[in-house]
Order: structure tokens, then C-alpha cells, then sequence
């Protein structure tokens, strides 16, 4: 199928946020998460030249039960939220839902194009298994951050690896 998809780490890009915006942590910002979402998906289908499936968002909160701004992005048109859990303020899940994601479309060739906004090492050999189903991976990232805040080695991995600007990134972003 001719389609791309997009995936999202929220604990990547709320890392970024609190970067761009020179903050202590993620409850200092907030972020325009409907706005970033269809943003990504005009991006992707420009870059991609083909439609999108979907935009998948990846987050984590207590028991796995979305808090108001997680309600939000799971309300969206064309957009998945999927939580993984948070245990003493860490994501625990995350990355295996997002492999899990990946693996599955891949498999019943739902997308030629996968654009995945993280910096997570531990995403490589799911990045790996795509590609040997091919599906070609596009890293998204910030500019500006020793290593772009994304591992190297799945920099490496990566089909391409896209940088948006910091004035793009920083649409989404607003101190609390």
C-alpha cells in the first residue's frame, strides 16, 4: 500500500519542548498537541508524496489512563493514541508499543513509509525489522541538541534523517 504513516514519542518531543523553551521539566509547557499532530501529517504526506494512515502518539500516564491533554489527542481525526504506563515518573511500554506498531504494519504492508519522531536507541532493531519488510524509515527530529537528542546508532539505521527548524518546532510549544 502507498501510504505513510507517522509516530510519535510524546517523551521525545515534550524533551525537546522543554529544551527549545529553556525549561526545568515537562509540567513547565505545554504543547499544542492538535496542532503538532496535523502538522507532522502535512509534512509527512509532502515529503512522502503519498496519504497518510494515521498519526500514532505515544505516551505513557498512571495505569495507562490518559489524563486531559492525553483525551485530547486521542479525540483527534486519524490520529492513535496508545499509553504505555508511568512508574515512578518513567515510561514503562513505550518503545514496545511503537515496535509493536511498526512491526504490525509493516507485516499486512499498511504503509511504504514510516516517519518516526524519536531519539530512543532501543527503537533500532524495530527500525531494522520494517526495513527488511520494506518500509522505509525517516527519523524526525530537533535541530540543535547534541546529537539532535536522538541516538546515533538509530540515526544510522535510518533510510533519512529530517531536522525540522527550530521556529517549526517551537509553533507547538508555550511555557505553563
Amino acid at each position: 500500500m502507498d501510504r505513510c504513516a507517522v509516530f510519535v514519542d510524546a517523551g521525545y518531543v515534550f524533551a525537546g519542548g522543554v529544551r527549545l523553551l529553556n525549561q526545568p521539566g515537562r509540567a513547565q509547557i505545554r504543547c499544542h498537541c492538535d496542532r503538532l499532530a496535523y502538522d507532522l501529517r502535512v509534512r509527512a504526506e509532502m515529503q512522502s508524496g503519498m496519504p497518510m494512515l494515521r498519526v500514532y502518539w505515544y505516551d505513557a500516564a498512571v495505569n495507562a489512563v490518559a489524563d486531559a491533554e492525553q483525551e485530547v489527542v486521542a479525540h483527534l481525526p486519524r490520529v492513535k493514541l496508545r499509553l504505555g504506563r508511568l512508574v515512578n515518573g518513567r515510561q514503562k511500554g513505550v518503545d514496545a508499543l511503537i515496535i509493536r506498531d511498526l512491526m504490525t504494519l509493516a507485516r499486512e504492508r499498511a504503509m511504504a513509509i514510516a516517519f518516526l519522531v524519536t531519539g530512543d536507541e532501543d527503537l533500532r532493531e524495530g527500525v531494522v525489522a520494517i526495513q527488511d519488510m520494506g518500509v522505509q524509515l525517516v527519523l524526525v527530529g530537533f535541530p540543535n541538541q547534541p546529537g539532535h537528542g536522538q541516538a546515533e546508532t538509530l540515526i544510522n539505521e535510518a533510510d533519512e534523517h529530517l531536522i525540522f527548524e527550530a521556529n517549526w518546532w517551537q509553533n507547538y510549544f508555550e511555557v505553563r
